[in-house]
């Protein structure tokens, strides 16, 4: 990225990236915005986002990434938004992995991941996808790899389909969306929870 000069964003989605080298981004820590989505990365380097201390949305959706070594994300200290959506993730998600102190949303949808270790969320997380992957929001509280209190998660369906948002902290359901809260939220109809 030589001549570049303090770029805010990068978009390097559908270019057919297969790998990519260590210390790609180094001196460009002025990004806030990078969309590597639709390509073919199978893993990312260590280290590779470690100079990208200012970013605030990384995209890597439709990717064909297996596994995320919890030090994967560690230099993003700004990030808000991680979406890993539609890659092969099956690997299970190790403690710390999305324990970022901004990170508010991930995806996780639509990966065959089998497991999440406690502790893979942090205490700023907003909401979790898990929408077409073998985790639910409630599988994942009981295994204790839920995010924190307050956090939601979606597991099956987005926006009318059959199960919705399920609030995290004073139970975690698999029920039913209520139609009449079919918004763009996807809001959740209160259900019982136990």
């Amino acid at each position: 990225f030589d001549g570049l000069r303090n770029p805010r964003a990068i978009r390097l989605d559908r270019n057919k990236i297969a790998e990519l080298p260590p210390a790609l981004f180094d001196g460009i820590g002025t990004l806030e915005y990078l969309f590597m989505g639709h390509n073919r990365l199978e893993e990312l380097p260590p280290g590779l986002f470690d100079a990208l201390g200012g970013l605030r949305a990384l995209d890597l959706r439709s990717n064909r990434l297996r596994h995320l070594p919890s030090e994967t994300f560690r230099g993003l200290q700004r990030v808000t938004g991680i979406d890993v959506s539609a890659n092969n993730i099956s690997h299970p998600i190790g403690a710390g992995t999305f324990a970022l102190p901004d990170l508010a949303f991930v995806s996780l949808a639509h990966n065959p991941i089998q497991s999440m270790e406690a502790g893979a969320f942090g205490g700023s997380l907003e909401h979790a996808w898990l929408t077409g992957s073998n985790l639910t929001c409630a599988g994942l509280a009981r295994a204790g790899g839920l995010p924190p209190s307050g956090a939601g998660c979606t597991d099956e369906g987005v926006c009318g389909a059959v199960f919705a948002v399920a609030p995290i902290g004073n139970g975690v359901c698999d029920e039913r969306a209520d139609p009449q809260y079919n918004t763009a939220e996807c809001l959740w109809d209160g259900g019982d929870c136990d």
